[in-house]
């Protein structure tokens, strides 16, 4: 398993929706968007911290459809939503990294949220760590997760949430 993805529920979610492009923010060494690029036709990754954004340059390099984005997703989210022409899955793991680089408290995770949620598409969420959910400082809780994303259903299986989005008839989890 790539980082924390649980590769068998993605693929599972690939295939109900029909989903072409994976999106994750914090590539970290891009272990998760080369195992990605194996299964999406698209892959847009998104890593704030200059040394990881080229070591992940340098492992990307040999892979068409993967294009890595260096910034804060807070402001690159939003910019590569824009460009979507279809749904897509994404992975939401920016935020800390064992004090590597963000603090604890630095968690654009409802920020991200709030991107999806102003997206036109009905795109599918997965997000790491859901044990840190209201429980650090900084990050947001499962209710403010609900707020951001009013048009979608939350549930949390072990360590992720994932979010569908409601009126698409097909809101049954694989």
């Amino acid at each position: 398993m790539p980082g924390n993805l649980p590769e068998d529920l993605a693929l599972k979610l690939r295939d109900k929706y029909s989903l072409k492009t994976f999106i994750e923010t914090g590539t970290y060494r891009a272990d998760t968007a080369i195992w990605a690029a194996g299964y999406f036709s698209r892959v847009e990754t998104i890593e704030n911290f200059e040394p990881y954004y080229r070591l992940s340059m340098e492992r990307c390099e040999h892979y068409d459809n993967i294009r890595l984005h260096y910034g804060d997703s807070r402001q690159e989210l939003p910019r590569v939503l824009k460009w979507l022409e279809r749904p897509a899955l994404l992975w939401l793991d920016a935020h800390w990294s064992a004090g590597r680089h963000n603090r604890p408290a630095d968690c654009p995770l409802l920020y991200e949220t709030l991107a999806v949620s102003a997206s036109p598409l009905k795109n599918v969420i997965l997000i790491d760590d859901a044990d840190r959910l209201g429980v650090h400082d900084g990050w947001p809780s499962l209710e403010d997760l609900r707020l951001a994303l009013p048009a979608f259903e939350l549930e949390i299986q072990g360590r992720v949430v994932i979010a569908l989005p409601f009126g698409n008839g097909r809101n049954e989890h694989p």
